[in-house]
């Protein structure tokens, strides 16, 4: 190795011409992990040009976050008013709100969907303890009526009754709408949802569609959630690669996922795949012979998960997995569960 003399000059990286300057800077922004937010403390022109890159991907997953990111919107003046609804591109809202988490305004969730109405992506996936207030769900708040994101991930019970449906003159959150998921999660005050699914073929730009349970949900739930898969398969758009049946099973839980995984899959359409918790996936798998019958499904990672959320191509991944189990059916020798 060269040995570099001690009087050589030493290189600074403010000697770097502004535009190379700016290029290693956009390029740590990019980065998942540090440094990327640390790099808008560097200076307020440095700043001017890593907030549209780290703003792109707003991830909300503490009520803590979700107060400073509704401070930040109310009282930032060097952002100028259209800082939001320019360069936002994906909102992931994932709260639970109970004793241990403390309350914040459900204002500022409301505030940050009104401003950025150009969004291409939203997972809301926002809770409480004693059930949305009206004032949150799709069909009550002007938010809504605004954005026309293509991937959206919501539970159900986010929709009011009257916007259970999927008519994009009065739903346009669907207008153009290429993947959706929607979560059945807990039956509140014994009321069942119910959705108006004969209008699903309405969506002539979706090609992904998930019907998902979430994690620890009971087994009325799950059974509710399969009978709106049933329905809907009778009413598929053309343009839908892939329906998914998402559902996470646990080793001690009293319930045969076998049958469960046969009678909501490929046997009742073969576009529907069902999808299992990783964890459970690969337990099934180290069965050897008797845990064969896993490979007619597909795994992901628990929704909320540390893993997904370390995991940035998780969701992508997830839909190509699903995607892929519908392309090699067709060459596939039929495997009795």
């Amino acid at each position: 190795m060269a040995h570099i003399p001690d009087d050589a000059p030493l290189f600074r990286f403010q000697d770097l011409p502004e535009d190379l300057a700016r290029l290693v800077f956009e390029a740590a922004a990019h980065d998942v992990d540090k440094p990327n937010w640390s790099c808008a403390l560097v200076s307020t022109t440095v700043r001017s040009w890593v907030e549209p890159i780290l703003y792109r991907r707003i991830v909300i997953d503490t009520p803590w976050k979700m107060t400073l990111l509704g401070q930040t919107m109310s009282h930032h003046p060097a952002k100028a008013p259209a800082f939001f609804s320019t360069h936002v591109e994906q909102i992931y809202i994932i709260i639970r709100r109970d004793r241990l988490n403390p309350s914040y305004s459900d204002l500022y969730s409301l505030e940050l969907l009104s401003a950025c109405p150009n969004i291409t992506l939203l997972d809301f996936d926002h809770r409480t303890e004693g059930g949305e207030k009206p004032s949150l769900k799709i069909g009550q708040h002007a938010a809504w009526r605004a954005m026309h994101p293509k991937k959206l991930y919501i539970r159900d019970e986010m929709f009011m009754p009257s916007h259970r449906h999927f008519r994009v003159d009065e739903n346009p959150i669907f207008t153009v709408l290429t993947h959706l998921e929607l979560k059945w999660d807990v039956i509140r005050n014994g009321a069942v949802t119910t959705w108006a699914w004969d209008t699903l073929s309405r969506l002539t730009t979706l090609t992904h569609l998930c019907i998902s349970v979430q994690p620890m949900t009971d087994t009325l739930v799950r059974r509710i959630a399969a009978d709106h898969l049933h329905t809907a398969t009778f009413h598929f758009p053309p343009s839908l690669i892939v329906c998914v049946f998402s559902v996470s099973f646990w080793p001690w839980a009293l319930e045969n996922a076998r049958i469960i995984a046969s009678s909501n899959g490929a046997t009742l359409h073969r576009r529907v795949v069902v999808a299992v918790n990783r964890s459970y996936y690969f337990q099934e798998l180290e069965r050897g012979d008797d845990g064969l019958w896993i490979n007619q499904t597909i795994w992901r990672w628990s929704n909320g998960s540390q893993e997904a959320r370390k995991d940035s191509d998780d969701v992508e991944n997830f839909w190509k997995r699903a995607e892929d189990k519908v392309a090699t059916r067709s060459s596939e020798r039929p495997l009795v569960l």
